[in-house]
């Protein structure tokens, strides 16, 4: 079966060549066949044709956007954390070489289709293409508060914007601790810095 034949290709790095066009994937595997295949790094380089297992179609960017789009809800699914917006999380099976694959997969994803997983937080994407420096506090306090549940960042936005009553402050100290700040809530002048302080550990 000349499908069978493609994917066993696709799934062995050791097979891959610079000519390598073709990327032919299970679409209930979408998610283990592509990091597989991006474990090569000259991939970055190589212009790809995708093929889904038994399915017709010729790949005019639509079919490949398809992969990355299958790929992302996977991913933000399985190794990621948050709610609006996700950053990725640890996860013992994915090792340094799996995620250098991701990495790939989000430049050749790009590179080819203009296709970005818009749910990564923008301080997460900033802070690994231009470094920590370069994430502002608005930045990073918008990334924070799109990663909270929405019941989270309601206490949050009334934590900023005005006077807690005593539940309400409660509930920020819930909040505040998972993030690892143990102390007493702060005062109103002192409170965005505190956030902001909490965000580093979702990092």
């Amino acid at each position: 079966n000349d499908s069978d034949t493609d994917a066993q290709i696709a799934y062995d790095p050791n097979e891959f060549l610079l000519k390598q066009e073709n990327l032919t994937i299970n679409r209930t595997t979408i998610f283990k066949d592509m990091i597989e295949f991006f474990k090569h790094e000259g991939i970055i380089d190589v212009p790809l044709t995708v093929k889904f297992v038994d399915e017709i179609g010729a790949d005019y960017e639509g079919i490949s956007r398809d992969a990355y789009t299958g790929f992302w809800e996977e991913f933000f699914d399985q190794v990621a954390d948050g709610e609006n917006y996700r950053v990725p999380a640890l996860c013992p099976e994915f090792q340094q070489e799996e995620w250098k694959s991701v990495g790939r997969i989000l430049v050749k994803g790009f590179k080819d289709c203009g296709f970005f997983p818009l749910m990564l937080a923008p301080a997460f994407v900033i802070a690994t293409i231009h470094g920590e420096d370069a994430v502002t506090n608005e930045i990073l306090l918008d990334s924070f508060c799109s990663y909270l549940s929405p019941s989270d960042n309601d206490v949050i936005q009334q934590a900023l914007n005005s006077t807690l009553n005593d539940d309400e402050q409660d509930e920020l100290s819930d909040i505040l601790e998972r993030f690892g700040y143990h102390s007493v809530i702060p005062s109103q002048e002192n409170m965005k810095l505190v956030i902001i302080q909490a965000t580093y550990s979702t990092e």
